[in-house]
């Protein structure tokens, strides 16, 4: 992962990471995670559409939310 990348995540994981401490649900919430990176790293149509300057963030951001919403629910 990029310095910049990093720079930009590292607030965002460490905040996740007192939600999920102080909800007591920190199991859950790595299990999840593990489940959304597995699920972006293995599948490289995701990459390639996720890529594509063609389709706008917002469509972008709702198949996101479809995919990985309906990949937690069938694991939970």
């Amino acid at each position: 992962m990029s310095t910049v990348v990093s720079k930009v995540a590292e607030p965002y994981a460490e905040a996740l990471l007192d939600l999920a401490t102080s909800n007591d649900t920190l199991k859950e919430t790595t299990n999840d995670m593990n489940i959304v990176s597995q699920f972006l790293a293995n599948s490289s149509d995701l990459k390639k559409f996720l890529s594509n300057p063609l389709i706008t963030r917002e469509a972008k951001r709702m198949s996101l939310k479809i995919s990985l919403v309906n990949k937690l629910v069938l694991v939970h």
